[in-house]
């Protein structure tokens, strides 16, 4: 799993690798992906909305923003799997 998230996250340092890392066990390569390149997105609308051309320029995400794409990742799984679970109960009582 480390690997898989230095691979996306190379700036952040050791612990803040090791804390995602964890936090996200469980996760596919595809989710760490898609989390990875939200926080990036996130953080790029911000600074752009802010008009800070020179934190695109020199900045990148901090561990916060990956950390923060990772809660609304795991939300998001688990509205689905709530979706999931009830989507055959409907069914069955069409």
């Amino acid at each position: 799993m480390l690997c898989i998230v230095f691979r996306y996250a190379k700036h952040l340092g050791r612990v803040a690798l090791h804390d995602l890392s964890t936090q996200s066990e469980g996760f596919s390569s595809r989710d760490l992906k898609e989390l990875c390149e939200q926080a990036e997105r996130r953080w790029a609308a911000a600074a752009i909305s802010r008009n800070e051309a020179r934190e695109l320029k020199e900045g990148l995400p901090s561990s916060t923003d990956y950390l923060d794409s990772l809660r609304n990742k795991k939300r998001s799984l688990q509205m689905l799997s709530l979706i999931h679970i009830s989507e055959p109960t409907r069914l069955g009582m069409i």
